[in-house]
């Protein structure tokens, strides 16, 4: 919901754009880039050593559109949609045996509708206390981008490539609420209503210098980049709570007013060197070498109103900068053959990572220096030409950002406060998988078995303080378990149907430990993909998108089952120059996200509900000769598994 993705239960995964990292983060850039600018979307569970570890569950590799002819060229898109939704996009490029020059741009401003309601009762002695909300919360999605890139083909050997972005976001929120606190046995009855505002922009940049050679001997290359990305983030958030009587008519007088600002400034910078070397027809080397050096300052601000002076006073409390560094330098080498029918990759890859984090408030600043190593191993076995085994094993690093370490309490609302946890360790995933799959004249069936562990598992913990305050901290509880399979499939059952499907089934289990007491908590998760194509013609075709995820535990808690639908129509005009795209986001109205939490002396429930009944139109049209260069996207996968020449895994 509103942008949310997961990989087999886990929201934990790397996005790249082009198989290289992205100034977005993964989320944003879901968010941001639009539909109509992809070829594809590549999905790798187990990526090799040459891949940075980042993302329990795997990485999502967007595949941009490009122009494999010279001339001048270009696509131009444009979608409105019900409830202010409007965004429009444009790529153009010049291609010729010396150059390719490519420029393009992006605006969006979007409003999406939403409501929400959440349940609390806490136990302190003997007095029960209940808070009820219920309200709107409505958000504004903008923001504007400008890229542009330049390849310079020096020989036919010799590629030298620059790109630039710039651009800005901006997420507005908005929301009204309804409360009502009480206790039993009976001492405290209130009702107040609630008014809420906040604005974050963020103005960013990323600019890339690559140079790539191929050697004389075929597949033999070396590659080198250099990234730099930056962020400037400002933002505000007020809210007014008011007395209000028991029809939440509000009255005069107020029950409390706060005023926060942040300042946040990021900071990337990446050097990157890889090499492959073919021993021979069948056998490869590759290396490389990666500096990170990332930094993020962020200043906070938090203000009462003072009724008597009439003016805001700053809490000296909830306000601190804090500071975090990070550098990492990796190195890996990967070693893939093929024996008959047997393909093999076997990488190993060793990180240094250098973590430290300074707030105002604290003397000492807290440091984390360690190395790391993460093996990685895929095989692949040809059964015939139509069936293939695989299996594979990585190890995968979450590593917790400077928000869930910053030590300083964030005032929530004055009923949550929320920390961070400087002592916070990377989660480690030790992922395995067993596939087979099976290719039927153009359709293929898949069965995958996978076995996934986390170490240092992270959760955020609920506690209640003696006020009856919820405060919020993340902590490294122990170990989670995921063990099941997946099908999927890609059929194509007539000329004018494609079905292509995937169900997850797998047994969730977490345990360790936490302030309160033990943790042993298991439940039988499933999710469900189903996407079908009608093509009534050539230039015209339907899709339904469908999802479900089943209820899952957690450390205090668990998520209830979620499904939602999405259907469009496409149809091309004037020799497929012109698409125009219809599509009704969740026509069912089912989009919701719901969890419950309790502890030894609470518990919660939440509920989310976005606008249903989306209608979006998109209108492209292709300028000149546009063709996408479809050859892109396999050279990308090759990365997350083995390529021989003759076959990808």
């Amino acid at each position: 919901i509103e942008g949310n993705v997961e990989l087999r239960g886990s929201s934990n995964f790397t996005v790249l754009i082009d198989g290289r990292p992205s100034v977005l983060s993964g989320t944003d850039a879901l968010r941001q880039i639009p539909a109509s600018a992809l070829q594809s979307i590549e999905v790798i569970t187990n990526p090799s050593a040459k891949y940075e570890p980042d993302g329990n569950s795997g990485i999502i590799n967007l595949v941009m559109k490009k122009n494999s002819m010279n001339g001048l060229s270009g696509i131009i898109n444009g979608s409105v949609g019900t409830g202010d939704k409007y965004r429009g996009d444009f790529s153009l490029g010049y291609r010729t045996n010396k150059l390719n020059f490519t420029v393009g741009a992006n605006w969006r401003d979007e409003t999406n509708y939403g409501s929400m309601m959440s349940e609390r009762e806490t136990f302190i002695n003997d007095t029960t206390n209940f808070l009820d909300m219920k309200g709107s919360r409505n958000f504004v999605r903008g923001g504007n981008g400008f890229k542009t890139g330049l390849e310079l083909f020096l020989s036919q050997k010799s590629t030298l490539a620059f790109s630039g972005e710039i651009g800005k976001q901006k997420n507005n929120e908005e929301g009204a609420g309804k409360m009502h606190t009480y206790t039993s046995p009976a001492s405290t009855n209130f009702y107040s209503v609630t008014d809420e505002v906040s604005a974050r922009e963020s103005d960013f940049y990323s600019g890339r210098v690559s140079f790539f050679h191929n050697f004389d001997t075929e597949g033999h290359k070396l590659e080198a980049t250099a990234f730099i990305s930056g962020e400037k983030t400002d933002d505000y958030e007020q809210e007014d709570e008011i007395f209000a009587n028991a029809t939440y008519i509000p009255t005069n007088d107020y029950v409390s007013r706060i005023f926060t600002t942040e300042s946040e400034h990021e900071n990337d910078i990446r050097l990157q060197l890889d090499y492959v070397y073919p021993v021979s027809k069948n056998t490869k080397v590759e290396a490389g070498l990666l500096s990170r050096f990332e930094s993020e300052t962020e200043a906070y601000t938090f203000k009462d109103f003072d009724t008597n002076s009439d003016s805001w006073v700053t809490d000296e409390i909830f306000s601190s900068t804090t500071d975090f560094r990070q550098d990492i330098h990796a190195a890996y080498s990967t070693f893939s053959s093929k024996w008959g029918n047997l393909q093999y990759m076997a990488g190993l890859r060793g990180e240094a990572t250098l973590r430290e984090i300074q707030n105002t408030k604290f003397t000492q600043s807290s440091v984390l220096n360690r190395f790391d190593v993460f093996p990685t191993l895929h095989l692949s076995y040809a059964i015939k030409e139509t069936n293939e085994l695989m299996t594979s094993y990585s190890r995968r690093i979450n590593r917790p950002n400077g928000r869930d370490l910053d030590p300083n309490p964030a005032y929530w609302n004055r009923y949550t406060i929320r920390l961070g946890n400087p002592d916070l360790k990377p989660e480690y995933t030790d992922s395995y998988e067993l596939g087979i799959l099976k290719r039927i004249n153009g359709s293929y069936v898949s069965l995958d078995g996978f076995h996934r562990v986390t170490h240092n598992k992270i959760e955020r913990l609920d506690s209640i303080g003696t006020d009856g305050v919820f405060y919020s901290k993340p902590g490294n509880i122990g170990e989670d378990f995921s063990t099941g399979v997946e099908v999927t499939g890609n059929v194509n059952i007539t000329k004018w149907l494609v079905v292509n499907a995937s169900v997850s089934v797998y047994s969730y289990r977490i345990k360790g430990e936490t302030s309160s007491g033990d943790i042993d908590r298991e439940s039988t998760n499933w999710n469900g993909r189903l996407n079908t194509t009608f093509k009534f013609a050539e230039n015209s075709r339907m899709q339904i998108n469908s999802f479900y995820r089943s209820p899952s535990v957690s450390a205090q808690g668990e998520s209830k089952a979620m499904f939602f639908s999405n259907i469009s129509y496409r149809h091309e005009f004037f020799k497929k120059k012109l698409t125009a795209t219809v599509s009704v986001q969740d026509p069912l109205g089912t989009a919701r996200f719901e969890r419950e939490s309790y502890g030894d002396n609470f518990k919660s429930w939440f509920k989310f509900e976005r606008e249903p009944q989306v209608v979006m139109l998109t209108l492209s049209y292709k300028l000149n000769n546009f063709k996408e260069d479809r050859r892109s996207g396999a050279q990308e996968n090759s990365g997350g598994g083995i390529d021989m020449g003759g076959g990808e895994f």
